[in-house]
């Protein structure tokens, strides 16, 4: 045995594994039992019961942040109408938008929500060049006529 100073426990070289202590002297001198009072046997019984206010009290049993670490499946992913990550996965349907139903999802009871989805709030890429082609009265494929002024400068 190669001992140590005396006030660490001696470490035995037949050991299994890389200098363990010996157990017996080092729960003899480091290891000390909790009081057993009455207060203590009291938080032992909401523990093992799980619990309520006096345990979330104490920071044992909580809903919030521990709970938070935990989640790691996703419930919603993209939808491929709305590009929101609103689609729920088991349900198949989009909360926002409503897909796969033909009808966009809309409830007047949210203005706001309407407000931010209307006509003119993206790109429009159809509905912007409408006014120009209205005033041509939505002509296609003809060529304009030469101007006047235009033509007088020209020759």
């Amino acid at each position: 045995m190669v001992s140590m100073q005396s006030s660490r426990p001696t470490v035995s070289s037949r050991s299994s594994g890389p200098c363990l202590p010996n157990l017996r002297q080092f729960r003899s001198t480091t290891i000390k039992s909790p009081p057993r009072t009455a207060r203590f046997r009291s938080l032992l019984h909401l523990h093992f019961l799980g619990g309520g206010a006096a345990a979330t009290r104490q920071g044992e049993m909580t809903k919030g942040t521990g709970s938070f670490g935990k989640r790691r499946n996703k419930t919603h992913t993209l939808c491929i109408r709305c590009g929101r990550r609103s689609f729920h996965l088991q349900k198949s349907t989009c909360s926002s938008c409503g897909y796969p139903a033909a009808r966009i999802r809309k409830y007047n009871w949210s203005v706001k929500a309407i407000r931010r989805k209307t006509t003119g709030t993206g790109r429009m890429r159809y509905m912007r060049h409408v006014p120009r082609r209205f005033k041509s009265n939505f002509r296609e494929g003809t060529e304009a006529a030469p101007r006047k002024t235009a033509a007088a400068n020209y020759v």
